[in-house]
């Protein structure tokens, strides 16, 4: 196994997952010092319909920077630029774009839903509305 490479597996030590994602910060086998954690998907591939996801992540501009990343045994067959959290605090990363798993992505959240197509970055990755407030991630 490749540590610290962008979509490498990552222990979760207990954090619970709220609200469809959870960090965990300071990891030493993440190249980014930071795993994320998602909740089983339906829509994802056999493995991770049962069990959470936790694999390395990275700040990203663009699905590119997380393309060029993946790491190939991961439980993710395509890495994107997302915003996973809108949870206030510097410790969710709240309204960050990181790389994720494209089958965690939420209608309506971080991608578009049955509603109206949500805003978009200059690089065209989908920004939550709750982002597009002042002061978003404030407590």
């Amino acid at each position: 196994m490749v540590a610290g490479v962008v979509g490498s597996p990552c222990t979760n030590p207990g954090r619970p997952i709220l609200n469809g994602v959870a960090f965990v910060s300071g990891v030493p086998d993440c190249a980014g010092n930071v795993c994320l954690i998602t909740a089983p998907s339906e829509s994802a591939v056999a493995d991770h319909k049962q069990s959470e996801l936790a694999m390395c992540t990275a700040a990203c501009t663009t699905d590119a920077d997380c393309a060029s990343a993946r790491f190939p045994s991961s439980q993710c067959p395509k890495l994107v630029c997302a915003v996973p959290s809108i949870v206030p605090g510097k410790e969710n990363f709240c309204c960050q774009k990181l790389c994720m798993c494209e089958d965690d992505l939420t209608p309506g959240m971080n991608k578009d839903g049955t509603g109206a197509p949500l805003p978009r970055d200059d690089h065209g990755v989908a920004v939550p509305s709750a982002c597009m407030q002042p002061n978003a991630c404030m407590f």
